[in-house]
C-alpha cells in the first residue's frame, strides 16, 4: 500500500492471492541472485519473515518485533499469553524412569511457541526435557507452555432438591453449571434456574480479565475450572509495553515491492504494464546490480572469506598482473 492504493491493488489481483504469492517469490529470488554472493541476504530477508502476527496465547519476551493492528512493534517488556484451562496433560517431564524412551540428550530442541508438536516429540524447557503427550501448537491454535497450568478442574455435583450446599458449590442441573452465590433466604426448593441464589457459570473467554479466586469459575469442553495462577494475558499498548519499529531493511523493502508489483502486472496482465512500473523495475534491477558490484552502499552485512575472516571480494575488483602488450595477451583472438 505504500506504493499503490488499496482500491488498485484488489482491482488488479480480483481475488487470484496466490498471483501475488508467485510475484513475491519472482522479487525474491531476483534480490538472491544479484546479492547471495556477496552479502548476508539471506539474514536480512529473514528479519521479516520471522515477524509473526500477534497472538493472545504467546508470551513475549521483551525485544522482539510483531505485528498488531496492521504496524510492527518492538516489545518493550514482557508481554503474557493467556492460558486456557485443560484437563489433559499435553506435556510430561522425562524422569530418569523412562529408561525404554530412546533419544539423544544433547541434541533436543528447545520448546519454541512457534511450532507444533506431535504425540511422542521432545523438547527442552526450563532446564528439563518434556515429552508430548497431546498434539498442541500454533498451528493447532493451541499453544501449551510445558509444566505450565493456570486452571485446575472444580468439584461438580449433579443438583438435589432440599440438599445442602455450601457457598460457591458448582452444581449441574440440566445440563448447565451453577454455583451457589448466596446462603441469604435460601430456597432449598427451588431448582438453580429460578432462584436468584444461584449464578449460572459462563463459557471461558480469552479476551476477558479473570479474577484469581477459587470461586472464578468458567466453563470449557463442558468442564468447570477455576484459576490457581494468573491465566491472563497482557494487552498489547503503545509506549507501555511496545513501541513502533521496523527492524527491516529500507532499502530491501522499497526494492522486493517494485519488483513484485511489475510481475504481478506481468502475471495478470502482461500486456497492459504501465510505464511507471516499468521504470520502477529497471530503477531497481539497476540498483541490484550497482549493489552487487560494490558501486553502492546496500546498507546490508557483507559475508566474510572463510580464510581470512574478511569481507569477500568480487572478481571484477581483483586486481591482475599481466603484461600490457596486447599481442601476449591470450585472450584477444
Amino acid at each position: 500500500m505504500s506504493i499503490m492504493t488499496e482500491e488498485g491493488f484488489h482491482d488488479l489481483i480480483r481475488g487470484r492471492h496466490s498471483r501475488v504469492v508467485q510475484a513475491e517469490k519472482s522479487a525474491e529470488m531476483a534480490i538472491l541472485e544479484y546479492l547471495k554472493q556477496h552479502y548476508e541476504i539471506e539474514q536480512t530477508l529473514a528479519q521479516g519473515k520471522f515477524i509473526a502476527d500477534y497472538n493472545p496465547q504467546v508470551t513475549y519476551p521483551a525485544g522482539v518485533y510483531i505485528r498488531h493492528d496492521g504496524n510492527i512493534y518492538k516489545t518493550l517488556l514482557i508481554i503474557n499469553g493467556v492460558k486456557r484451562p485443560t484437563s489433559l496433560v499435553y506435556w510430561r517431564e522425562i524422569t530418569a524412569e523412562d529408561v525404554d524412551l530412546k533419544y539423544d540428550f544433547d541434541n533436543v530442541k528447545p520448546y519454541s511457541q512457534m511450532e507444533t508438536y506431535q504425540k511422542g516429540d521432545i523438547v527442552a524447557y526450563a532446564s528439563v526435557h518434556w515429552l508430548c503427550e497431546h498434539p498442541n501448537g500454533i498451528n493447532f491454535e493451541d499453544i501449551r507452555l510445558p509444566g505450565q497450568n493456570a486452571w485446575v478442574e472444580a468439584e461438580v455435583v449433579d443438583f438435589h432438591p432440599v440438599m445442602d450446599y455450601p457457598l460457591w458449590q458448582v452444581v449441574k442441573y440440566k445440563g448447565d453449571f451453577y454455583t451457589l452465590m448466596s446462603l441469604e433466604g435460601l430456597d432449598k426448593t427451588v431448582d438453580p434456574y429460578n432462584s436468584d441464589n444461584w449464578g449460572l457459570l459462563g463459557e471461558y473467554k480469552e479476551d476477558y480479565i479473570y479474577e484469581l479466586s477459587d470461586h472464578e469459575y468458567v466453563v470449557f469442553d463442558g468442564k468447570v475450572y477455576f484459576p490457581v495462577t494468573n491465566p491472563n494475558g497482557d494487552l498489547p499498548k503503545e509506549h507501555k509495553n511496545l513501541i513502533e519499529d521496523d527492524p527491516r531493511n529500507p532499502n530491501i523493502i522499497r526494492h522486493t515491492l517494485r519488483i513484485a508489483l511489475y510481475e504481478l502486472h506481468k502475471l495478470i496482465s502482461p500486456t497492459n504494464v504501465s510505464t511507471v512500473r516499468i521504470n520502477d523495475y529497471n530503477e531497481s534491477i539497476q540498483w541490484l546490480r550497482d549493489a552487487s558490484h560494490f558501486k553502492l552502499d546496500p546498507q546490508i552485512p557483507r559475508k566474510l572469506d572463510k580464510e581470512d575472516n574478511q569481507p569477500t571480494t568480487s572478481f571484477q575488483v581483483a586486481t591482475f598482473a599481466a603484461p600490457m602488450d596486447p599481442w601476449q595477451n591470450q585472450w584477444i583472438i
